[in-house]
């Protein structure tokens, strides 16, 4: 069981090497340039950190979705990191923001790229800080538009998704008045 154990644990370290990360950086930094050429009319975000790995930094404009903002019970929408300056592009690729799958927000046709561990179905801010930033712009844009929040139903359990919903009107009105008072400083 020693030898077993032994065995397991070289793989791993081995696994983790920095060219193995390197190799596995640059595999990522391919696959976003094959879906950059495959959508060349989407604007491509990468998300700060981890994200901005695999872009190119003279071309994309980084946004910053921090996956402790959707931590179970730590759920909020930070003004600090409130990335309106997506909302001319936004505007430009059709509308409103609908959060579908990683790295495609359908109806706005923008590309955010970010990164996870190996063996993880999508980054934690893609699971829920992106939908509950969807879902507070949206609000607080137009009351037209689909306001509810969409959380992908794998990752975030029907309960937790209900706490989230409940908390998406207070965002809204912290977002709204922060934006009053900064159109009233400028």
């Amino acid at each position: 069981m020693n030898d077993h154990h032994d065995a397991l644990t070289y793989l791993r370290k081995e696994s983790v090497d920095i060219y193995n990360r390197l190799h596995s950086i640059e595999e990522d930094i391919h696959f976003v340039q094959h879906v950059r050429a495959a959508y060349p009319n989407y604007p491509i975000f990468p998300n700060l950190r981890c994200g901005a790995w695999y872009t190119n930094p003279e071309l994309d404009v980084p946004v910053y979705f921090k996956s402790t903002d959707g931590h179970f019970n730590n759920w909020s929408f930070n003004l600090r990191r409130a990335n309106l300056h997506l909302l001319p592009v936004l505007e430009k690729h059709r509308g409103y923001v609908s959060f579908i799958h990683i790295f495609h927000v359908n109806v706005c046709r923008i590309i955010l790229v970010d990164s996870t561990r190996s063996g993880k179905r999508m980054p934690d801010a893609f699971s829920k800080t992106v939908p509950i930033w969807c879902a507070v712009i949206n609000r607080a844009v137009c009351q037209e538009w689909d306001t509810r929040l969409y959380t992908p139903p794998g990752s975030v359990s029907v309960q937790e998704h209900y706490q989230i919903e409940k908390r998406i009107d207070g965002w809204v009105g912290s977002l709204v008045v922060s934006a009053d008072h900064l159109a009233m400083v400028l």
